[in-house]
């Protein structure tokens, strides 16, 4: 009787155990119902946004192919997309379609005003792309603005080193509303704004614009020589540089090496050729002679007339050096020999030919040199061709008697984009001792230098651009000033270089030394302006339409 009872008691309990654990159970399922369902909801949320994606990074990869891409209508087309995916046209406008086996796709829609105004609500120089996703019943709706990004994008841009400790004062200006950088791929030492109370460096806008310059390494930022900028530091040096700064970047910049063919020269002119060598303003002498009546005797009879030597003057003179050897051709012009000639006449150098005010030395079409003027001149929208190297400046005689000159060179191409430039392409090395002026390029295989004081300027619809193979070198020892407007990129270093204090060094458009580093000897300002303008007239941007691009602004629906 009692195992009986004990028995009913054990039945009882284990039907009570199973019936509270099926109402757990139950209820756990009934909770968790809508949490289930919101996580399915969510997973195939995120799919929709991740095919949207798909749809948005395949657009953005034909525009940075060829910026022209959707521009008048996307052709019909049908390629594969992945393993499991198809993307196609059916031709009828600016619509790509993408599907895939499992269900997913999506639909993007371009509108492309790359290299163009504002239109239709997408910027100038944008593409708007939106990008419908779906998975399931699920879709999401991105819609992306994508600015075109120029060939440079800052003030100075090096793959090497920038070096600013010897100077007093930085300043980085911008004219572009959303760029204003200074970028290394090494380390970059600023003037020690952090423990010298007399040094500055700050970033400006110049159309007012709200975006903050950044001072971006992928290594490390030094102010000074020694006193990293860590994470300790970094807030004080924005304050000091009203920007940001960021050393260590993760972020990869390219620095695209720019080639002859990227630049805007002539292309369909005639090739004019300069024999390599040194065009160099010197002095020769010209010996006046006088008519002289000579008298004997106590009254003075006139005994005759005779044509004296007096003694001998300098006169100015252009001299061309052939490179690796040769006789020197001499040029005097005829102003100089009437200003020394006397009653009787003037006797010429022993060597040289007379010429008139302006030479064209070897008879050269369109290259010229200015005895009035002082200046050489390279005229027209020709591509003028150097083989070896090619330099103009003045020469000392032994014993001077003339000023020292230093002849300066001009481009004189014209204005407007509608009239092609000046090109003179050097294979070997480039130097002038005075300033070079105009609108037109200057490209060299070797180094590109000046001495004492270059004053390359130019105004946005009269640029011009230095491009060297090598190293680009302004020497300004015992001048004031080093002033340059236009693109100069060197493959290599780029450097001003003076033994005595400079007062201000100014460059505007961009610079760019590609492999080696950018070194500014002492001054009490350098001023760096960054203008897009010179960029976009100077050079033709990325080869076959290639362009990069950034993105703008980020919606989603």
């Amino acid at each position: 009787m009692i195992r009986s009872r004990r028995r009913g008691i054990a039945l009882f309990m284990v039907l009570l155990t199973t019936f509270v654990l099926t109402m757990m159970v139950g209820a756990f399922f009934g909770v968790n119902q809508s949490n289930l369902a919101t996580l399915g909801a969510s997973f195939r949320r995120k799919e929709a946004m991740l095919v949207a994606e798909t749809g948005i990074n395949y657009v953005r990869y034909q525009l940075e192919e060829d910026q022209n891409w959707g521009r008048a209508g996307i052709p019909a087309f049908s390629n594969p997309l992945g393993s499991s995916g198809r993307v196609s046209s059916d031709g009828s406008g600016s619509t790509v379609q993408g599907d895939f086996s499992d269900g997913r796709g999506f639909v993007a829609v371009v509108s492309n005003r790359l290299g163009q105004g504002e239109a239709g609500g997408v910027p100038a120089d944008a593409v708007q792309v939106t990008c419908k996703g779906h998975s399931g019943n699920f879709k999401v709706s991105l819609s992306v603005i994508l600015k075109g990004q120029p060939i440079y994008d800052a003030a100075a841009s090096t793959n090497g080193k920038i070096n600013m400790v010897a100077n007093t004062d930085w300043q980085i200006h911008s004219r572009d509303p959303i760029r204003n950088w200074i970028r290394a791929n090494d380390d970059i030492h600023t003037p020690d704004i952090l423990n010298d109370a007399t040094r500055s460096m700050k970033f400006y806008s110049d159309v007012a614009s709200s975006v903050p310059g950044v001072l971006w390494s992928r290594k490390d930022v030094f102010s000074g020589d020694t006193e990293k900028v860590d994470s300790s530091k970094i807030a004080d040096m924005n304050a000091k540089i009203n920007g940001i700064t960021a050393p260590r970047s993760t972020v990869n910049n390219n620095l695209y090496d720019l080639r002859l063919t990227d630049l805007k020269v002539p292309d369909n002119t005639t090739t004019v050729t300069i024999p390599p060598g040194r065009y160099v303003v010197t002095e020769a002498t010209a010996v006046p002679i006088k008519r002289v009546d000579h008298y004997d005797g106590l009254f003075g009879t006139y005994s005759g007339t005779t044509n004296d030597d007096q003694p001998a003057q300098a006169i100015r003179t252009l001299t061309f050096y052939p490179q690796g050897g040769g006789a020197p051709t001499v040029y005097y012009p005829s102003s100089e020999l009437n200003r020394v000639r006397s009653t009787a006449g003037v006797r010429p150098p022993a060597f040289g030919t007379e010429v008139g005010g302006v030479v064209n030395p070897g008879g050269i079409p369109g290259f010229s040199y200015n005895f009035d003027t002082q200046k050489f001149e390279f005229a027209g929208n020709k591509q003028y061709k150097v083989d070896g190297d090619f330099s103009t400046g003045y020469e000392a005689p032994a014993v001077a008697g003339l000023p020292t000159v230093d002849p300066d060179i001009v481009f004189s191409s014209g204005t407007g984009s509608s009239t092609p430039p000046t090109f003179v392409n050097v294979t070997g090395n480039f130097h002038v001792t005075g300033t070079v002026t105009g609108r037109g390029a200057l490209a060299t295989s070797g180094n590109i230098s000046f001495k004492a004081d270059a004053d390359l300027t130019a105004a946005t619809t009269d640029p011009l651009v230095l491009y060297s193979g090598n190293n680009v070198t302004i020497d300004a020892s015992g001048k004031n000033d080093v002033k340059f407007t236009g693109l100069v990129y060197a493959k290599n270093e780029f450097n001003v270089a003076s033994t005595t204090p400079l007062t201000s060094v100014n460059i505007t458009g961009s610079l760019v030394a590609r492999n080696g580093g950018i070194n500014m000897a002492a001054a009490k300002k350098v001023l760096m302006t960054y203008d897009q303008a010179y960029l976009e007239q100077l050079t033709k941007g990325l080869p076959n339409g290639r362009r990069r691009l950034s993105q703008m602004s980020w919606h989603i629906q």
